[in-house]
Formats: structure tokens, C-alpha cells, sequence
């Protein structure tokens, strides 16, 4: 929140900090109680991230500070070519996100409901 608001020109004290404190009334947590590098040491099931190179919103260094926080190996990390808002290879991103979810859940065999699904170069 304070690098959004930074990025437009909103000075944090005392407009962005009663901005941040309403929204926390408002959603009913605290952000840094929500933030995922602070909540992911506490996942105790497989978390995948996926994350593009080429997002500006979400430095790639944040992701991999969250992947860092993460117990191992229980947190994935798929990078990709992509944005904020999408990804280049969207299959190739489906696909390596089925491997993950059939890794997960013990399912090593692809579904005939995925059969479709391009096998392209994943993680």
C-alpha cells in the first residue's frame, strides 16, 4: 500500500495512514497481519505462487522475499513472462499449475477433463 501510494504522489502521513487505518476497519484486519510474506510461514498446506517477470506493481523481488518466508518445501514458485495483470504463455502457466495442484493432492495422473491442456515448458 505505501509503494501505491507513493507512486501516486499521496503523502503517506497523514492522508495514506488514516486511509490504511480505515480500510483495516473496514475488512476487519490489520494489513500486516494479512500481508503474505507474514501469513505464508503459517500455510500448512502446498501454496503455490505464480508471478511475472515483467510485473511493476508487484516488484519480482517481493515475491521471492515471500517464497523465502515460506517453509520448503511446502511453497512453490512459478515465475513466468507476464504482468500484473496476465501472463504470456497462459497455457503452459495452466499447465504447470496442474502439475503443482496434481502434486498437491497425491494425483500424479492427468484428468481426461485436462487432457486438452498444451503441454508446454512449466517451472
Amino acid at each position: 500500500m505505501r509503494r501505491w501510494f507513493a507512486s501516486h504522489r499521496v503523502p503517506y502521513w497523514p492522508l495514506a495512514w488514516s486511509i490504511n487505518r480505515a480500510l483495516e476497519r473496514i475488512i476487519g484486519a490489520r494489513f500486516d497481519d494479512i500481508a503474505p510474506v507474514n501469513t505464508v510461514v503459517r500455510a500448512t498446506c502446498p501454496v503455490l505462487l505464480v508471478h511475472g517477470r515483467q510485473d511493476t506493481v508487484v516488484p519480482l523481488s517481493d515475491v521471492h522475499r515471500i517464497w523465502r518466508q515460506g517453509s520448503q518445501p511446502n511453497v512453490a514458485l512459478i515465475e513466468c513472462d507476464g504482468t500484473h495483470e496476465g501472463v504470456e504463455d497462459v497455457h503452459g502457466i495452466n499447465h504447470s499449475i496442474l502439475q503443482f495442484v496434481q502434486s498437491a493432492t497425491g494425483k500424479d495422473e492427468p484428468s481426461r477433463a485436462h487432457a486438452s491442456v498444451a503441454s508446454v515448458q512449466g517451472s
